[in-house]
């Protein structure tokens, strides 16, 4: 993926990349970009509820609650 090899720490493409990975149902990939994000940026919204979501598809509910709650306080 081209913006990922020109920025590869920038939370906004990995959050991105982990939304895409999200819609054609890749849950492995898709957390491992909001992971990666989240790395980076701790506090970043759209990585914590990309990786809920992520969750809540996988079945991980308490998970996705929490990382609900860290994204919006």
């Amino acid at each position: 993926i081209t913006a990922l090899r020109l920025a590869p720490r920038n939370v906004s493409v990995l959050a991105n990349i982990g939304s895409a990975e999200l819609a054609l149902d890749r849950l492995d990939q898709a957390s491992a970009h909001f992971s990666s994000a989240l790395v980076l940026q701790p506090t970043f919204a759209p990585a914590l509820d990309g990786l809920a979501t992520t969750f809540e598809r996988q079945g991980r509910s308490d998970r996705a609650r929490a990382l609900r709650g860290a994204a919006h306080p």
